[in-house]
């Protein structure tokens, strides 16, 4: 597939996804990998860009060169406080106990859980969260 082809279907799976569609992500390919650049609002809309490039048929590598950008200064105060109300969302108590640290948008989670999509959802939770630019997970899984 040309390169042109190859980052038009990838252009088109991304404009047909919903959480996506307001952002002009533009795509480039170069053989079977491709990169995508634009600004989205939360890390977890950057992980679905990459998730929905990587199913494309012909793409073998996705760079996301997304940057996450919020309207507003978000401190280290207030992405701690995005990130507890999106695991206060969560159903399971163990969850909501973590401990939350963010430095300049990188925040860590530390704690326990009890079982591994525990910590899973935790991550996933805490991408959802305004001003977070990546998530580094502590989480020990513990019976």
């Amino acid at each position: 597939m040309a390169n042109e082809d190859l980052a038009q279907a990838v252009k088109q799976a991304l404009d047909a996804e919903k959480d996506l569609q307001g952002y002009d992500l533009a795509v480039r390919a170069n053989g079977d990998k491709v990169t995508i650049t634009g600004v989205v609002d939360v890390l977890a809309e950057k992980w679905h860009a990459k998730r929905v490039a990587e199913q494309v048929a012909g793409v073998k590598e996705v760079e996301a060169a997304i940057t996450v950008s919020t309207d507003g200064q978000l401190d280290d105060g207030d992405v701690r406080f995005e990130v507890g109300e999106e695991l206060g969302l969560l159903p399971e108590d163990e969850v909501r106990q973590l401990s939350i640290q963010a430095d300049k948008g990188v925040v860590t989670l530390r704690g326990t859980v009890t079982k591994p999509e525990l910590a899973e959802d935790a991550v996933r939770a805490a991408a959802k969260a305004r001003g977070v630019v990546d998530v580094i997970s502590k989480i020990e899984v513990k019976d």
